[in-house]
């Protein structure tokens, strides 16, 4: 079953910046109310099992190969450490060739970046474009009551809202799509690299990007020809920006606007491996590549332990991503406990209770033990400390569900 009804009209618009007022379509609002059977919400969890099983398995994938990951990157940057050796920018010893060096010096462009689309270029080391249009976006808030049988009910808002985006917004997906269509998204943003010389030594446009700070690049009122052009419609210079469209200060569905911003520096350090004049990644034995680079002076112990400390930050967010995916998944096996206690609403919510806090906890052991086994292949003392410990903890809650009658079972403590 499905009822809707008309929003007030709204004139606030979250947009960057001041915007004007509603054009003459206006934003706008609505809300429709959709209701299932128990029936239908069992199927729904019977289905979800297979997904939640799906993502217990990506959870068990991700968690595995990121501590692979993690190990052998920081053996990789403990080897480099102990092999890196000091090397002059200003002048190329070639008996270092192929050995792990550590450069410090002036950086100076040798092919600057070029956006070949709308013929703008910058004396950078990295040309960043960033296109934005005036468009649709749809905004979805939902809230779901249980009723008496299992059945439940969910009253879903969507409001329609003006806003600057470099995202594309595909309104042929919305609730609602008439008087809320956005139009082809022409241009993409898109980043462009130039080479590097770093003293004697040569830097490729692929590790030059990382090298230096950003900061805009003003465009100027003789290039707004050729954007237009490209564009195929009329081009203003406003602000640095490129804009096309009427007016910017009344920006209309479809509107575009242009920025730029070029990545610089004076400055560098690289620690890479030495091929002839050029400064390339430098493989390790167990094959992992190093390649780092940093604006302004730094020494290779600096850099080294800042990459240690990056490595450690990419490790636990991966972690975290994986513990997620664990809880999310068993949440979605166990769901289907809550909805047929959703007979009467009141058991359902104690039995969801219960049932996430063992998804939690189930979570948190299934990763454990995968990290444990994963480390045994890398660190064997510490994989085994992480087995034993995430043992335990499956042990004491297997026990205590033993323990536990039917419904207390499922109960958090």
């Amino acid at each position: 079953m499905v009822e809707g009804s008309r929003g007030n009209e709204s004139w606030d618009i979250p947009v960057n910046g001041p915007e004007p007022g509603p054009s003459a379509e206006g934003d706008s609002e609505f809300s429709e109310t959709t209701s299932k059977s128990w029936f239908e919400r069992l199927k729904e969890a019977l289905g979800g099992i297979l997904t939640g099983l799906a993502f217990v398995l990506v959870s068990i994938v991700l968690l595995f190969w990121n501590e692979g990951r993690a190990v052998k990157t920081a053996n990789a940057l403990s080897e480099g450490a102990g092999q890196v050796v000091e090397a002059k920018a200003q002048t190329l010893d070639r008996s270092l060739d192929g050995k792990l060096v550590h450069v410090s010096g002036a950086l100076q462009v040798a092919t600057p970046p070029r956006d070949a689309d709308f013929d703008v270029s910058a004396t950078a080391l990295r040309l960043d474009r960033k296109v934005e249009m005036y468009q649709w976006r749809e905004n979805k808030s939902s809230r779901t009551e249980k009723k008496l049988g299992g059945g439940e009910e969910t009253i879903t808002t969507y409001s329609y809202t003006r806003v600057w985006s470099d995202t594309e917004q595909r309104s042929d997906g919305f609730r609602q799509q008439q008087g809320h269509t956005n139009p082809f998204f022409p241009q993409k943003s898109k980043t462009f690299a130039g080479s590097a010389r770093l003293g004697a030594y040569e830097i490729g446009a692929d590790h030059t990007g990382g090298l230096g700070t950003s900061t805009p690049l003003a465009l100027e009122s003789r290039q707004a020809g050729a954007i237009g052009a490209k564009l195929g419609r009329p081009v203003i210079i406003s602000d640095g920006l490129a804009y096309a469209g009427r007016d910017p200060a009344q920006p209309q569905v479809g509107d575009l606007r242009i920025s730029y911003a070029m990545v610089k520096a004076d400055q560098a350090s690289v620690v890479a491996a030495q091929k002839g004049a050029e400064l390339v990644p430098f493989v390790a034995s167990n094959g992992r590549s190093i390649f780092l680079g940093r604006a302004g002076t730094a020494s290779a112990a600096d850099m080294f332990e800042n990459a240690q400390q990056g490595n450690t930050m990419i490790t636990w967010l991966l972690r975290a991503v994986g513990l997620f995916l664990a809880i999310a998944g068993f949440k979605l096996i166990l769901r289907i406990a809550s909805v047929i206690a959703d007979v009467v609403p009141i058991f359902g919510t104690i039995v969801g209770a219960g049932t996430g806090f063992v998804a939690i906890l189930l979570g948190i052991c299934q990763s454990m033990l995968v990290a444990g086994v994963a480390w045994i292949f890398y660190r064997p003392l510490i994989g085994l400390g992480l087995l034993a410990i995430g043992g335990l903890a499956l042990a004491l809650l297997w026990q205590r569900a033993r323990a536990a009658g039917p419904v207390a079972r499922l109960a958090p403590a």
